[in-house]
């Protein structure tokens, strides 16, 4: 057996280029059959003449090489992850997939060694990584975003050129927009692999980045590996961390100063290894009464030893874990981040920039001067000062005063550096895991499910440190555990004094982690009993330490019981109901609807921006219009009106008027005159069109975001909606500017109307079509398209919904046929036996 190990070894040296996984299924200790089962099924069961008990017996040679073998093993798992730890894979990892999208992230470097270093790195990886794929995409990022091809681009010697060029010229920039990074390659379909190589915090929340990333990634087999690069921010390593977990990928963190390294293929290499040592351990403590050369246990000893033994008595522990507490005594008042700020905030040290410029802002005056007949602005206060947009919308004519403003940045500096100062403080010893406990009641909720096994030393340690750092100046506390059952440490709150604390500490020592995660109970628990005179006391915490979701939301196994013909009918329901949600995605995306959405109300007004920057699109909206005209609104007899706007407005009627043939042809002879020119006045467009008689509803379409302020043209609207019901429907037609496509959003939320974005991806129709006409059988292809718009939107998210439910029912299926297909086979066998018996 020793000698098959040996090969086996020796082959995986041409085999490196696996994924740890894909290594894993091959050499872990399961599949290298290196479990105490194993063990056990290689003994001899044997009767113990004295007590009758049933004892194992194997010999000492048997158990000697099943020894040798784990400890080859683990000489394996500490081979492959030297491995893993050089050259490019211990900057980077191991990067998966034939079909990679690259995105460095700029924002952290400077210029210098640290700059030269990176790329050095990043040419390493190309070199030893990525020249062996398929396909490679480069793209780099910090504000915006900088790729280096439009497409994914076939590996050959030019391509592999390009990309180092690409890494010589990479410049630093300002501001790490992942999001931004991710809606450009996501884009790319072609590929089944994103490395993300980030070195500070992402501008976006973790959500933020995660819904989208998984939204876009429906549906689709795109492996994510995260990399954070010489980075020490605790921030960035969460959000990284956590962005990769949530997308079912791997982590990976490199520290040139050795700091912080984390990696996703170690970690699983190191539980293997880990496994196997604990193997060797048990096996020293079950086999050690020997009689002639073999080793005898008890059966009941072999089972329940290795069983019995808790996962934490294998895991390193901290120094002096088990030893007594050191209490310390807070030298300053814990509060909340948001009261600290009631007094150390801008506002509160007016630092607000609106309050700084106040004293030297003057709104612009326009008045009529009988004496010269006409309306005169104030242009001298224009051409002293400079305009500034204010915090209501309105804008400003503001007097700079230097000494002022120098004055005002070095009292905001100052007080940037206090922030920093609380937001380090924030970040270090228990705080960095509880927050700040404020309160003076406090209840600790601790999760002891069997799934945190490998974490209830750092559970312990947490819980070490809060008792330590912050609970000594508390009035009374209590610890709840919960695994499947509910577990206090007191039947109610005590004094936090320090024999207390230090109670609670060797109470806590002693916890061990089984069961599911009844978090309801405990709860239930604290407030029924701890919190019971809650109305009595103000100051009063409740702190969860948990790594997962409650029992009572997901994780519960259901038994299901129904009919194969049940199953079959709902499997056709829904094929039929996805059947009708692509074909109305595919109606919704045909003739003017494409560019307009689909009109709902009787009385509409339709508003196109036809402001300079409309001017390449101008023909093809002159030529949609019309569809819509005749399409739309003559088909369903609406009574409409046409408005166009750039810096003046124009409507084609005075008021709203019957969709006629004579009405219709004389639209479009209006429509057919538009010409572009100006910027976009869209309040005074939208206040002309509000003003119709009888109008529901304004359909607005336009590429840029307005004139004026946003806030200023929502607070206006809300103002003439109080008066009449009116929704504003809006569309967007631009791709790119995302504040412009922000407001538009609002406007229809804040109306009660629909968004839609008139531009998406080329192969939408075809998408939709292919789905019609192939059908829906393979789960991963053709790949939902990403819509904007609400319409399109909540359709494709609902069928992407419908898809998984059929996806599912055709799994049930297939596992009920492969039921009943055993059972059959059981049944055939034992009558086989029984006519070769009779």
């Amino acid at each position: 057996m020793q000698d098959l190990l040996r090969v086996q070894m020796k082959k995986i040296q041409s085999k490196k280029v696996q994924t740890t996984e894909e290594w894993l299924r091959n050499y872990s200790v399961e599949s290298l059959q290196l479990t105490l089962k194993h063990l056990i099924n290689e003994g001899n069961i044997i009767l113990n003449s004295r007590n009758g008990v049933e004892e194992i017996e194997l010999t000492e040679e048997i158990v000697t090489n099943f020894e040798s073998r784990l400890s080859e093993v683990i000489e394996l798992y500490h081979q492959r992850i030297q491995w893993l730890l050089q050259n490019s894979r211990k900057v980077f990892g191991l990067i998966k997939g034939t079909k990679v999208g690259l995105m460095v992230d700029v924002s952290h470097m400077s210029y210098g060694p640290r700059l030269l270093d990176f790329q050095k790195d990043l040419l390493c990886l190309i070199d030893e990584q990525l020249c062996y794929k398929k396909q490679l995409y480069c793209l780099s990022f910090s504000t915006e975003i900088s790729p280096l091809w439009e497409s994914p681009k076939n590996i050959n010697v030019r391509v592999l050129q390009e990309a180092r060029q690409w890494i010589q010229q990479l410049e630093p920039g300002q501001g790490c927009n992942l999001l931004k990074a991710l809606k450009d390659v996501l884009t790319m379909k072609e590929l089944n692999s994103l490395v993300l190589i980030v070195g500070s915090c992402p501008d976006q929340t973790l959500e933020t980045l995660s819904d989208y990333a998984q939204q876009r990634m429906l549906g689709r087999k795109l492996q994510t590996h995260a990399v954070t690069y010489d980075c020490s921010n605790p921030a960035s390593l969460a959000v990284l961390k956590n962005l990769a977990e949530a997308l079912r990928g791997c982590y990976h963190c490199y520290s040139s100063k050795g700091e912080n390294f984390d990696s996703s293929d170690v970690h699983l290499l190191l539980q293997e290894a880990q496994k196997a040592k604990d193997l060797l351990k048990s096996i020293k403590q079950i086999f050690q009464r020997r009689i002639g050369g073999s080793l005898i246990s008890r059966i009941a000893d072999v089972s329940t030893e290795f069983a019995d033994t808790a996962p934490s008595s294998f895991l390193p522990k901290p120094p002096k874990h088990k030893g007594p507490l050191v209490i310390q005594s807070p030298c300053v008042l814990a509060k909340t981040s948001t009261d600290w700020l009631k007094t150390n905030g801008l506002k509160a040290k007016k630092l607000n920039l609106y309050q700084v410029l106040a004293p030297n802002a003057f709104s612009p005056v326009e008045e009529f001067v009988p004496i010269l007949k006409k309306t005169v602005s104030s242009t001298l206060h224009e051409k002293a000062m400079t305009q500034f947009e204010w915090y209501d919308g309105t804008v400003k004519n503001i007097h700079v005063d230097l000494p002022v403003l120098y004055n005002y940045q070095k009292l905001l500096a100052k007080t940037v550096r206090i922030y920093e100062k609380r937001i380090d403080w924030l970040s270090v010893a228990s705080r960095r895991i509880w927050g700040s406990v404020c309160e003076t009641r406090v209840v600790i909720l601790l999760d002891i499910s069997v799934t945190n096994s490998t974490y209830i030393i750092h559970i312990q340690h947490s819980l070490r440190l809060l008792l330590e750092e912050q609970m000594s100046n508390k009035d009374y506390f209590n610890i709840i555990a919960f695994g499947s059952d509910v577990v206090p440490w007191q039947l109610e709150l005590v004094p936090s004094q320090p024999e207390n604390l230090e109670n609670a500490w060797r109470w806590v020592l002693g916890l061990q982690c089984k069961g599911s995660r009844n978090f309801m109970s405990a709860l239930r628990r604290a407030v029924e009993v701890d919190f019971k005179d809650k109305d009595k006391h103000k100051s009063q915490g409740l702190y969860l330490l948990t790594t997962g979701i409650p029992d009572q939301e997901t994780g519960v196994v259901k038994h299901l019981q129904f009919q194969p013909k049940e199953l079959e009918i709902y499997t056709e329901q829904l094929e039929k109901l996805l059947q009708r949600y692509i074909e109305r995605i595919q109606w919704l995306l045909s003739g003017s609807r494409r560019l307009f959405g689909t009109i709902l109300e009787a009385n509409v007004c339709v508003v196109i921006d036809t402001s300079g920057s409309m001017d390449p699109y101008l023909p093809h909206i002159m030529k949609e219009l019309t569809s819509l005209i005749w399409e739309q609104l003559r088909k369903n007899e609406v009574r409409f009106n046409l408005l166009r706007f750039a810096e003046d407005t124009e409507s084609w009627k005075e008021c709203l008027v019957e969709a006629t043939d004579e009405t219709c042809h004389d639209a479009v002879q209006w429509v057919s005159k538009f010409h572009a020119y100006g910027n976009t006045c869209i309040l005074m467009a939208l206040k002309k069109a509000l003003s119709f008689q009888g109008i529901e509803a304004l359909y607005v379409l336009t590429d840029g975001k307005p004139d004026t302020s946003g806030r200023l043209i929502l607070k206006e609207i809300e103002g003439l909606r109080k008066k009449q019901d009116i929704k504003i429907h809006t569309i967007s037609f631009s791709r790119t500017d995302r504040r412009a496509n922000e407001f538009l959003k609002k406007l229809a939320s804040q109306t009660g109307g629909r968004y839609h974005r008139s531009f998406g991806d080329a192969d939408e129709q075809l998408a939709a079509h292919r789905m019609l006409t192939e059908g829906l059988d393979d789960e991963d292809d053709p790949v939902f398209p990403y819509f904007e718009g609400d319409d399109l939107k909540k359709l494709t998210q609902e069928a992407a919904k419908a898809r998984s439910f059929l996806k599912q029912s055709k799994s049930l299926r297939t596992r009920m046929f492969c039921q009943v297909f055993r059972l059959l086979l059981k049944k055939w066998n034992i009558n086989q036996k029984d006519d070769s018996g009779f």
